[in-house]
């Protein structure tokens, strides 16, 4: 079975749900995919500013997971990795 350390189940489920009911409610992004702007609007801006930004978002999470869970002592690595 699944044991749910910190309750991330439920903070990602509730995430989920209220993000597939802001887009039903709020619907399609009218002009943003329909071939009247020019391919070169799509291009990332920074790939060294992404890859800044996918590190931040992985300190917070080992940190977040590791830190309120089980704290960085002893063995309990072995569990954060998984």
């Amino acid at each position: 079975g699944v044991h749910d350390f910190a309750g991330g189940a439920s903070v990602h489920v509730f995430g989920g749900i209220n993000g597939l009911v802001a887009t039903l409610f709020l619907g399609p992004r009218t002009g943003r995919f329909d071939e009247t702007k020019p391919i070169m609007d799509f291009f990332p801006s920074s790939p060294t500013e992404q890859c800044i930004g996918l590190l931040c978002l992985w300190w917070g999470w080992i940190g977040f997971n590791c830190g309120s869970s089980f704290g960085i002592t002893g063995d309990k690595w072995v569990v954060a990795i998984r």
